[in-house]
């Protein structure tokens, strides 16, 4: 993939990471799907917990995918409700 001109890869994880955040994933899932090691979950957490949360991250990565086809789409995702627009 080659980044839009001014940008580096870094811009997309770090998008991506904001983005899922902002969806409501929590911390910890976004932390794995960008395969960070020392995070959320630190000390003997960190040793001891080895769960992949492979099922977590392919849950956030499609929920990031249908929010960014909302955007690129312009219209609504599938779980959300357009309120009617206000009458002035």
């Amino acid at each position: 993939m080659i980044a839009p001109a001014g940008w580096v890869f870094h811009d997309f994880r770090r998008t991506a990471a904001s983005g899922m955040a902002g969806i409501g994933i929590p911390p910890h899932v976004v932390e794995a799907v960008l395969n960070h090691r020392n995070g959320t979950i630190k000390g003997v957490a960190a040793v001891y917990i080895r769960y992949s949360y492979a099922a977590k991250k392919r849950q956030a990565l499609d929920a990031w995918a249908r929010k960014l086809e909302a955007i690129v789409s312009g219209k609504a995702a599938d779980n959300l409700v357009e309120l009617a627009k206000v009458r002035g």
